[in-house]
């Protein structure tokens, strides 16, 4: 497993976060050190039902810390940004 800077600055903030379920946050992190996670996914790693699996996927979606980009598919999503090298790399 491999993870860029990006990934531990996003694990110390989802780690900080009081209000995400540890499944959540451990998802989280596996979707920043993959790149992806799908719904079915989500249910084998945590085994948690295909509807809890549904309701916590919405709820990072809602709080911009995954993005849909197909049913069942989620890659990280705003809040997974690091915004600091976002605004160094357009204003150097």
């Amino acid at each position: 497993m491999h993870m860029d800077h990006d990934c531990e600055y996003l694990f110390q903030r989802i780690d900080a976060n009081p209000i995400l379920y540890p499944r959540q946050k451990d998802m989280l992190k596996h979707t920043c050190t993959e790149g992806h996670i799908t719904r079915s996914e989500y249910v084998r790693r945590t085994g948690v039902s295909d509807s809890t699996a549904g309701r916590d996927l919405s709820e990072l979606v809602l709080a911009g810390w995954l993005e849909r980009i197909a049913p069942g598919q989620f890659v990280m999503g705003d809040q997974g940004i690091d915004h600091e090298s976002l605004h160094r790399l357009f204003h150097p």
